[in-house]
Order: C-alpha cells, then structure tokens, then sequence
C-alpha cells in the first residue's frame, strides 16, 4: 500500500468515513472529530467507532492562534486541531471583525453586524444678521424678492362677468344718522350715482329745521326722505339730505342750485350728490309723505293725535318730524280734516298710517299693538276711532301730483 491510500485509510479509522457525510450537513466553523479528541491523553481509553457529533468551536480565539490553511490538520496520534475561525485571521483594527468593539452586545457571533451607536449632528453655530455694533442704516436687511402669483390659465372656464364691488354700508353713514346702519333698509344701493336719487345739502344755518329745507325744495320732486343734522366739528353749519322718490327730482334740485334758484334764508348752501346712494320707486305709487286723516273732531284734530303717536310701551309708538300740519273744515257737522305732512314717508308717515287703521280698525292687530290700543284707547274713544278714514296726500314739493286716493280707500 503506497503513502496516499495509507492516509485516506487512517482517516476512515478516525473519523468514521467522511466520504459517506453530505455535504449540506457539514456547517463551518464545526468539528467532527471524536467527542473528547481534543482533550486525550494516555490515560483515557478513545472508542474510535463512536459516531460523530459536531462540536462547536470557541467563537472568539485568541489573536494569536493563526493557521496557514483553511482545512483541518491531524497530528501523528490521530488527534484532529481545531480550526480558527476567519475572524481571527484578520486585523482586529478591520471593519469586518467586531470583536474588539468595546460597545457590541455580548454573547453574538463574530459575524453578527456591527453595531454603531447613532449619532446627531451638532446644529449649526448661530449667524446674527447684523452686528451688534452697527449703525441702524446698516441693520436693514432686503427683503428676499417674492415671485407674483399668477392664478393658472383655465381656457375650460367661461369668463363671467365680475360684479361691482359691495359698498360697506355703514362705512358711508354719518355720525349724527339717528337710525340704525346696519339695517338692510338704510344702507347705501348699489348702484351707479347717475341712478341715484339721494341729495346732500351743506352749509345750512346752525339752527335750520327740516320744515325751512323742504320750503326750499318746493317744486323739485316728490321726497322719499329728508332730515336735517346739527353742526359738528367738522361742518360748522348744519347738513340735510333729500331722497327724492324718482332720479327727475333730484335732477331739478342740482339745476335750481345750478341757476342760483336754491336759498335757505337767503343764502345758497352747497348741493351735492350724496355718497349714501338710493335707487329711486316705482312710478305712480300713491303714498307719499302726506297722510290725510278725516274723521269726528275729537279725534282729528293735532293735540290728540299727537299724543296718540307718542303713547307706546315704553317709548312713543315711532319717532317724526313734520313739516307741517294744516287744518281743513269738512263738510260734515262735527268732523275735520287734517293733512300731517312728514319729513319722511318710511319709518314716519307709513307708521302712521298703519296706527291709523289699526285703530280704526280697517287692519288687524298683533299681540303688543293690541296692549297698546287696549292702553291708549277707552271703550268711547274706540267707538270714535271706528269712523275715522285716512288716505294718502299730495307732497307740496311734487310738480306733478298724482290725485290721491278718493275718501273711504283704506288699502295701501
């Protein structure tokens, strides 16, 4: 027998024939000598039929115990060396051995991954935008250019027609307006100021009254609304407004101060369109400023009627100012007519109406005008009061009147 069959037979002595293993069952850095081959001496009988069972190598050698080749070796007794692993082949400084990191847990392979603590990066050292000492001037700094926005072009989308802007209502009311600006019926419309009807008049004397002001506007045009409001800081003199119920009246108030034809105690104040703008009413309505009440004189008569539009809970039923009252006869014994002409058709004249008929029981009443007439009126005065009539009249400033309303006609 020559020198190589020898060896292959002193390896199947010791290891049990290692041609007859898979090759898929032998698992690196495992030793499948003999149990207890690497700790035999003379004094221990080794049973080399024994079958082989895998034991696993220390799995971190000392650095010093290197080998020269990648398989195992056996001594002149039979006894097989253990292998070291690959790690300890290689620098301990090397990024592939982890096995001299003092922060990896213990007990891991020494091919387990390393493990690197995380680390954040400082943040960046603070740059003042200017310099403590520096002069103001110096200090500004540019503001950074800011591109325009431009909305995207949508050729899908038809182009409506954008509206006027809104006009903020209570922005163009007056300090001494007496109502109240945010009621939808006393804002400024929206319209053009060629539609409007509204007038302003400066420079009236401080004491003027609205019954001097619409003498002066006689036979401009019917009026919707006038007032007139006391001097303030601002106007030394006091200011009046004119509404007028269609844009033709306010057209001959601008040409009679045009031709110097507009004097308030003789002296011409200034008229001017209004910026609180009023859209002007329908043509041929039959209200207007001037309610006509006819009916027994204890009842139509300017005292009790007086008191009878001052009596409200807790205040008087609405506010007005006349311009004036005119007393008439009437062609029936004990009965007069009287003409109450108001500064203003809403909120004064149509109030009044509308008690009117309430109390002559021409309209039905609510709850709180109920407690009112049951208040104000006695059991005789409601006797009285069922056969009073009231229409509307002619405003003294209209120059073409329409004809009122035939005596009796008792619907708005």
């Amino acid at each position: 027998m020559d020198r190589q069959g020898f060896r292959l037979r002193s390896q199947n002595d010791i290891l049990g024939y290692l041609d007859s293993l898979p090759l898929e069952r032998i698992r690196p850095n495992m030793s499948y000598a003999p149990r207890g081959a690497r700790e035999l001496n003379s004094s221990r009988a080794i049973d080399f039929t024994a079958p082989l069972r895998p034991e696993r190598q220390p799995q971190n050698p000392p650095p010093s115990f290197h080998m020269g080749r990648s398989c195992q070796r056996f001594s002149k007794e039979g006894q097989s060396q253990s292998l070291s692993p690959f790690e300890a082949q290689l620098d301990p400084t090397s990024y592939l051995s982890n096995t001299s990191r003092p922060d990896q847990p213990r007990g891991l392979s020494a091919m387990a991954p390393v493990f690197t603590p995380r680390t954040y990066a400082p943040p960046a050292p603070f740059q003042p935008r200017f310099a403590p000492g520096a002069p103001p001037s110096s200090r500004a700094v540019p503001p950074s250019p800011l591109e325009p926005r431009v909305p995207p072009p949508l050729p899908w989308r038809a182009q409506r027609p954008t509206a006027p802007p809104r006009r903020n209502p209570s922005r163009f009311a007056s300090p001494n307006y007496r109502g109240d600006p945010n009621n939808p019926n006393n804002q400024s419309a929206n319209i053009p100021e060629s539609e409007s009807t509204a007038i302003y008049v400066e420079g009236l004397p401080a004491d003027c009254t609205v019954r001097e002001l619409l003498r002066a506007a006689r036979g401009t045009g019917k009026l919707w609304a006038s007032n007139v409001s006391p001097p303030t800081p601002q106007h030394p003199g006091s200011c009046g407004k004119l509404v007028f119920w269609a844009r033709a009246g306010a057209d001959r108030l601008l040409a009679m101060h045009a031709g110097g034809r507009f004097l308030v105690r003789g002296a011409a104040p200034t008229v001017k369109m209004n910026r609180w703008r009023s859209a002007a009413r329908p043509e041929g309505d039959p209200r207007s400023r001037v309610v006509v009440v006819r009916g027994p004189a204890r009842v139509a008569n300017r005292p009790y009627l007086d008191a009878f539009f001052a009596g409200g809970e807790p205040g008087p039923k609405f506010d007005w100012d006349t311009d004036e009252v005119v007393a008439r006869p009437h062609a029936r014994e004990g009965w007069a007519e009287l003409e109450y002409r108001f500064a203003c058709h809403r909120a004064q004249a149509s109030e009044a109406y509308r008690w009117i008929m309430i109390a002559s029981g021409w309209w039905l009443p609510n709850e709180k005008e109920k407690r009112a007439l049951g208040r104000d009126l006695s059991p005789e005065e409601r006797d009285l009061w069922a056969e009073v009539k009231v229409s509307w009249g002619i405003d003294p400033c209209d120059p073409n009147p329409v004809p009122p309303k035939k005596e009796g006609e008792t619907e708005e």
